[in-house]
């Protein structure tokens, strides 16, 4: 038997090139001072319409309870006619 000549995979002559290891990833989005800036801006609008629909509901309520008021002396006027 006669021994077969293996070839022995070498790299080329002068090496590899240089591996690009580095991460090469596009700035995307808004930036951290920007995000914070929404953040706050959209928690003072939500303060805000909090305010207003707390305001305006507790004018309805006033509303409510001066209807409740003005018809007192109408149910106690019914109550005492039965």
């Amino acid at each position: 038997m006669a021994a077969s000549k293996v070839k022995q995979d070498m790299p080329p002559t002068g090496g590899y090139g240089p591996v690009d290891y580095r991460r090469n990833l596009p700035r995307r989005g808004l930036s951290g001072y920007s995000m914070f800036g929404v953040g706050v801006g959209l928690m003072v609008f939500g303060y805000w319409r909090l305010f207003r629909w707390n305001r305006e509901r507790r004018r309805l309520h006033i509303e409510e309870l001066e209807a409740r008021i003005s018809l007192l002396p109408l149910l106690q006027a019914e109550h005492d006619r039965r």
